[in-house]
């Protein structure tokens, strides 16, 4: 099993206006991903991240 995010990867959730981290699943070579919430619905999504360089969180950040 590997590790849930590394500190130092960006936090893409972090003030989003619709969706609130709620846990780090798991992470490996080519991302990470993270149990969200969306605040409008309460629907909780598993959301991954793919890093590309400078642009890892993409229209999120």
């Amino acid at each position: 099993m590997q590790k849930a995010q590394p500190a130092g990867r960006p936090e893409p959730l972090v003030g989003h206006p619709r969706y609130e981290k709620i846990k780090d699943l798991n992470s490996g070579t080519f991302g990470f991903v993270q149990l969200a919430r969306d605040k409008a619905t309460g629907e909780t999504w598993a959301v991954k991240f793919i890093e590309r360089g400078d642009k890892a969180c993409g229209p999120l950040c």
